[in-house]
């Protein structure tokens, strides 16, 4: 497959609550990524480093994309193997290449009409993968009725947060 175009996409959203015990996002911003085909098939993926815990910054994935587009399109990749294609094509940002990792990977399954985790040899049969309710500490009493509450909801695994304000 022929990788003609990529596109950048900005986001910005507000969030309250989320953070760590040392640090604290009340806005998280990223880019969305789209990779194009010579056939018009369209693969997303994603560029949002955390700041002070990232090992890069939003504008250092900004400026790694923009060189990308700008130096290696058009780009050969082979669809059942684009991974190992794109390896070819160093990008410096962390997050950049998971974001063109992420959008190739997309592509290939796009154009092959397959699930993202076969694309990645996954199995064609996956097994359910169970999802866990998050708990945050406050008191014991309300852990134990959070947990219960989100047990009624269906959930059979937890997570409990601390450390959150």
């Amino acid at each position: 497959m022929r990788i003609l175009r990529a596109a950048l996409h900005p986001w910005t959203r507000h969030a309250s609550g989320l953070g760590n015990a040392r640090l604290s996002w009340p806005r998280r911003e990223g880019l969305l990524v789209t990779l194009e085909d010579e056939r018009g098939h369209t693969g997303w993926g994603e560029a949002s480093p955390l700041p002070g815990y990232s090992r890069d910054t939003l504008e250092e994935a900004r400026v790694a994309l923009e060189a990308f587009s700008r130096e290696k399109l058009p780009l050969e990749l082979d669809a059942d193997a684009p991974l190992a294609t794109l390896g070819e094509a160093p990008v410096l940002s962390a997050s950049a290449r998971f974001a063109l990792e992420t959008a190739a990977c997309d592509l290939a399954g796009h154009r092959l009409k397959l699930p993202l985790h076969r694309v990645l040899g996954g199995s064609p049969d996956p097994r359910p993968v169970p999802t866990q309710a998050l708990l945050t500490i406050s008191t014991s009493t309300q852990l134990a009725a959070s947990a219960l509450a989100a047990s009624a909801r269906g959930y059979r695994a937890f997570k409990i947060k601390i450390g959150a304000e």
